[in-house]
C-alpha cells in the first residue's frame, strides 16, 4: 500500500493488516511520521516527537509477528499521547514553561496498558497550558490550528491530539477530559471523541488539572469502533488511583437500529444559544434518530442553574496543585492560566463547601434523569470553531463572549457530564455551510459505556460523516 493510503486506514484496519502480514508495523509508522514531520511545524501539533523510540516499537513489533507473537490488541499500532500524561523518560510538560523541563521516572498506567497492548508512540501532543483552556492557543509551544480551517481553533484542552488525528498521524490518541477537553476537539475536528465512566481508566500519572473528580483520560479516534477498543485496553481497576473503580462497564449487545430505545432531548440550556447552523445540523441527527426507531422523550432538569456553581470548586482544587510553582515562578504561566489560578486563592472555605452541595444536587438531578432514559442527546459545541484569539461570537445576530464564568461558551454541553462522572460520546454529525466539523454529544448513566458505544455506533452509520479534511483528501484523490 502507498503511505497515503496506510494513513486512511481506521485503527482497526490497520490492527488487522498487520495480523494478516498485509502491512507492516514499520510501514504504518513510517507513513505517520512522514506526516507529522509534513505538517507539525505549520499546525504546532507535538512538543515532543519520538521517531527513534516509534521505529524501535515498531521493528519489536513486527518480528514479534515474524516469530507467531501477539503483543495485544493495539500490536503495531502507532498512536499519540497528549503531553500531560507520564511517558517515561520523555519529556511531558502539560504544555507548560513551568514543568518544561519535567521527565517522569515512570509512564502513566494508560501508557502502560496501551503499551502493553502493543501500540506503537509516535509523540506528546500539544495541548492548551496545564490542560486548563478550550482553544489550544499555547503561549509557550505554540497555537494548534484546525485541519479544516488553519486559522480557527482546534478546540482544547487536547487539541493538538485532535489536530494530528485528523491529518492521520496514527491512529489513536489519548486525551484528557475534565471539562470536555477530548469532546470539544473531537467535535472540531470531526472526530470520535469518548470520555468513560469517572474511575473505570486510570489517572495514575496524569498531570493533574487540580480537579481529579472531573478528571478523564480518554480516546480520540476516527471511528466509534476504534475508540470502544482503546477503551478495552485503558480499562481496570488501578489501585494506585485513589479514584480508580473495580466495577465495570455493563455488558451491552450491539445494535441493528434504535428500536424501542428512548432518547432524552433536554431543550431546557442544552438546545438553547446555539449557532443556527450548528442547531440544524443537530436537529437533523434527533430526526434520524427517530426514524431509526427510537422514542423521543423530554427531559426536564430543574437544578440546572446549580451547575456553573460545581465550576466553582475547580479553582481552590487547581491551586492546590499549582501554588508552589507561582508563588516562585509566576511569570512561567501564560496570563489566562495565572489569573484563573489565582481566582482559587479569594474563595472562602464556606463557598467551596455551599458550591460542592450546589453540584451534588446538579449531579444527581442529572444521574437521575439518565436512568429514565436510554441516552439524552444534545450538540456537543453549541458553536462551530471560531478563529484563534477571537473572544466573541455572534449567535442569533447577537455578539456573545466566549469566555464568562457564567457561561463558558466552549464547554457549556460538556462539563455537566463531567460533574456526574458520567460516559459522553461526541460524533461527527455534520458541517456548517464554510466546511467546519459539528458534533452531536450523547450521553448516558454511569456504567452504561457499552450501551454508549452501541446507540453510538448506530448512528455513526447512519450519518455517515465523511472526516477527512480537504487539505488531506487532497493527497488521498491524487494516488
Amino acid at each position: 500500500m502507498d503511505p497515503t493510503q496506510i494513513r486512511a486506514l481506521t485503527l482497526i484496519e490497520v490492527r488487522d493488516a498487520i495480523a494478516r502480514g498485509e502491512l507492516t508495523s514499520e510501514a504504518a509508522t513510517k507513513a505517520a511520521l512522514e506526516q507529522a514531520q509534513r505538517f507539525d511545524a505549520d499546525y504546532a501539533l507535538f512538543i515532543t516527537l519520538t521517531p527513534e523510540l516509534a521505529m524501535e516499537q515498531a521493528l519489536a513489533a513486527d518480528r514479534a509477528r515474524q516469530q507467531g507473537q501477539r503483543l495485544g490488541p493495539l500490536h503495531g499500532v502507532p498512536i499519540t499521547v497528549k503531553d500531560n500524561i507520564d511517558t517515561a523518560g520523555i519529556l511531558t510538560t502539560a504544555g507548560a514553561k513551568v514543568l518544561k523541563d519535567r521527565v517522569p521516572s515512570e509512564n502513566a498506567t494508560a501508557v502502560d496498558k496501551v503499551f502493553a497492548a502493543g501500540a506503537v508512540m509516535l509523540g506528546k501532543t500539544n495541548l492548551h497550558e496545564m490542560a486548563l483552556g478550550g482553544t489550544s492557543t499555547n503561549p509557550h509551544y505554540g497555537a494548534v490550528r484546525n485541519p479544516w480551517d488553519p486559522s480557527r481553533i482546534p478546540g482544547g484542552s487536547s487539541g493538538g491530539s485532535a489536530a494530528a488525528q485528523s491529518l492521520q498521524i496514527g491512529y489513536a490518541s489519548l486525551g484528557t477530559d475534565s471539562a470536555g477537553s477530548v469532546r470539544m476537539p473531537a467535535s472540531l475536528c470531526g472526530l470520535v471523541g469518548l470520555k468513560q465512566t469517572h474511575g473505570i481508566v486510570s489517572l495514575k500519572g496524569c498531570v493533574p488539572t487540580g480537579t481529579r473528580s472531573t478528571d478523564h483520560i480518554g480516546p480520540m479516534t476516527r471511528t466509534v469502533a476504534d475508540s470502544a477498543l482503546m477503551l478495552s485496553v485503558m480499562q481496570g481497576y488501578d489501585p494506585g488511583d485513589p479514584d480508580s473503580t473495580p466495577r465495570i462497564p455493563d455488558a451491552y449487545p450491539s445494535l441493528d437500529n434504535l428500536q424501542g430505545l428512548t432518547v432524552g432531548i433536554p431543550e431546557t440550556y442544552f438546545w438553547e444559544e446555539l449557532d443556527t447552523e450548528v442547531e440544524a445540523v443537530c436537529r437533523r441527527t434527533v430526526d434520524i434518530m427517530q426514524a431509526a426507531g427510537a422514542q423521543l422523550v423530554p427531559v426536564a432538569l430543574a437544578t440546572l442553574d446549580l451547575m456553573p456553581l460545581g465550576r466553582l470548586i475547580s479553582a481552590p482544587e487547581w491551586l492546590m496543585f499549582h501554588e508552589p510553582y507561582l508563588q516562585s515562578q509566576p511569570e512561567d504561566y501564560g496570563e489566562d492560566i495565572r489569573y484563573r489560578l489565582m481566582m482559587g486563592r479569594y474563595m472562602l472555605a464556606t463557598d467551596y463547601v455551599r458550591a460542592a452541595r450546589a453540584r451534588r444536587l446538579f449531579v444527581e438531578d442529572f444521574s437521575q434523569a439518565l436512568r429514565q432514559v436510554d441516552v439524552m442527546v444534545m450538540p456537543t459545541m453549541s458553536i462551530p470553531a471560531h478563529t484563534i484569539g477571537a473572544t466573541t461570537v455572534f449567535i442569533g445576530g447577537v455578539e456573545t463572549p466566549l469566555y464568562s464564568s457564567g457561561n463558558p461558551m466552549l464547554i457549556r454541553n460538556t462539563y455537566g457530564a463531567n460533574q456526574a462522572g458520567v460516559p459522553a460520546i461526541s460524533l461527527p454529525a455534520g458541517f456548517t455551510s464554510q466546511n467546519l466539523p459539528v458534533g452531536i454529544q450523547f450521553v448516558a448513566a454511569a456504567f452504561q459505556d457499552h450501551k454508549l458505544l452501541s446507540i453510538a455506533s448506530v448512528m455513526e452509520r447512519l450519518l455517515g460523516v465523511e472526516t477527512t479534511p480537504p487539505i488531506v483528501a487532497q493527497a488521498l484523490a491524487t494516488v
